[in-house]
């Protein structure tokens, strides 16, 4: 049976060329996808490892911007700077509650998780631009803290094991 759960966007597809096929009826299709937990009519799900590949994709879209402002960061003019990683950070966020209001979790979720990659952001090269030489894990630690509402207000499992990947670093 697990097998199945792993295969819910084949079980999807097969069920639609059976219908065309004229193997079995719609309704008999709906009742398989039923069985599995499928939306027959729903033409927009994914694999879990679609989800993976676009998380992992937004990592490194996060952590390409935290390494393309850091290397040009004496380049850039300091209001640029914040102005720079206050509105990335406002724009994945303002994107993510978007998302959240068209009731789609999984755009939610994403765009939240990359903003709290750009807050994070935000805290360690604004403590940087003004020199802030405080106990440096207490970034971190704020960092953490900042995204833990997200975590729990969405109950995302992504969001909230970059939160505990946080804590650890900090602990």
């Amino acid at each position: 049976m697990r097998l199945f759960r792993l295969l819910k966007r084949d079980i999807h597809e097969e069920a639609r060329d059976w219908v065309k096929d004229g193997i079995i009826n719609e309704a008999q299709a709906v009742a398989v996808c039923h069985r599995y937990g499928i939306d027959y009519h729903d033409q927009t799900q994914h694999s879990f490892g679609y989800y993976v590949l676009i998380a992992l994709g937004y990592l490194f879209i996060g952590l390409s911007v935290i390494v393309l402002l850091g290397e040009n960061w004496d380049n850039i003019p300091r209001t640029l700077r914040m102005a720079a990683l206050i509105g990335l950070t406002l724009i994945c966020n303002g994107i993510g509650l978007i998302g959240w209001q068209r009731e789609k979790p999984v755009v939610t979720v994403l765009w939240f998780f990359l903003g709290g990659l750009m807050y994070g952001a935000s805290i360690m090269l604004i403590a940087q631009i003004y020199h802030i030489g405080e106990h440096f894990p207490d970034g971190i630690f704020w960092w953490a803290l900042g995204i833990l509402p997200a975590a729990l207000l969405l109950r995302s499992n992504l969001i909230m094991a970059l939160a505990s990947a946080l804590a650890f670093i900090w602990f």
